[in-house]
């Protein structure tokens, strides 16, 4: 395919759509507008890198280039190359096709109009590719982003909770030391002699024994079963992010295909109205010259009769 469209953008236009070159022309007809846009299709400025050596001023400089090679082109350079085919995509997004017939036939006009609907099309294909590249990566640096500060404030609460734990602990064990020591002395003074049971008993009125260290230990998650949690489902929507874009893709791929054959319906009922346009033009044409053939005969008829009224006198 590229082939082909190369050898159509160097082969010269036919006898038909080329206009008799001046020496010294400096302005663009219908033909050079078509092999400008068949250059412009081969390379493709709109997909330049922006901003680099490499960027949409050399490209353009290729598509002079490539120009030149054909013959009878207008001498133009690499920025009024960029100039033309600017006003051309602009004027046709207009649609104020009439104000670049200045020179050119009917089919010429046609081929430029395709060929512009064609680049159009492929330009807002690949801008409407890059924005979505675009809006992707930003959303993934942002999770990406908002991620790393989740895990950096859990990770600060886990410490904290650490401190905390460790705390509790040292008090637990404080406490169950204090009781341990209280149940001794309980016990102590139960089987000591002197003193009835009784007032062991009256000591242990009001006041809970201390649990089991065991059963002190809570049921809730720890902050690291929690952060092992975030981190799964951090782990989970950046595999998920990254599994749409095949998808978008897909999507964008049948959307262009769609589109490219909504162009091809339009323009071939484009080309049916023209069509219709010309044979009525034709039958229009062909009704007035056979009007004008019956007056022609009409009078004629008139004149003789009038010389024969004349001859008989």
């Amino acid at each position: 395919m590229a082939d082909r469209d190369e050898a159509a953008a160097s082969a010269p236009p036919s006898a038909g759509q080329v206009d008799t070159p001046k020496a010294g022309r400096k302005t663009f007809t219908a033909a050079d507008d078509i092999s400008l846009l068949r250059c412009v299709n081969l390379v493709r400025p709109w997909e330049a890198a922006v901003g680099t050596a490499n960027g949409i001023m050399k490209a353009f400089d290729s598509v002079a280039e490539k120009c030149r090679a054909v013959e009878g082109f207008v001498k133009k350079d690499g920025p009024a190359i960029r100039t033309r085919f600017d006003r051309l995509v602009r004027v046709h997004r207009a649609d104020e096709r009439s104000s670049l017939r200045s020179s050119g036939t009917t089919e010429e006009y046609e081929e430029r109009d395709v060929l512009l609907e064609d680049i159009v099309c492929r330009m807002d294909n690949w801008k409407e590719k890059t924005e979505q590249e675009s809006t992707m990566e930003r959303a993934k640096i942002q999770g990406i982003e908002t991620s790393g500060e989740l895990m950096r404030r859990l990770a600060m609460d886990e410490l904290r909770g650490d401190e905390e734990d460790a705390d509790d602990s040292c008090a637990a064990g404080d406490g169950i030391s204090v009781d341990a020591e209280r149940v001794g002395h309980d016990s102590q003074c139960t089987c000591s002699p002197a003193e009835p049971q009784t007032v062991g008993a009256k000591d242990n009125v009001g006041r809970k024994r201390a649990a089991p260290v065991g059963s002190r230990r809570s049921t809730k998650p720890s902050k690291r079963e929690k952060l092992s949690a975030v981190r799964d489902s951090i782990a989970q929507a950046i595999e998920h992010t990254m599994s749409d874009p095949s998808a978008k893709y897909e999507y964008l791929r049948e959307r262009l295909h769609f589109e490219r054959e909504e162009a091809a319906r339009r323009i071939e009922l484009e080309e049916k109205r023209m069509l219709l346009e010309r044979e009525r033009e034709v039958r229009r044409e062909a009704a007035e010259q056979r009007r004008e053939q019956k007056n022609q005969e009409f009078m004629m008829k008139l004149l003789q009769i009038a010389m024969g009224k004349n001859a008989d006198s």
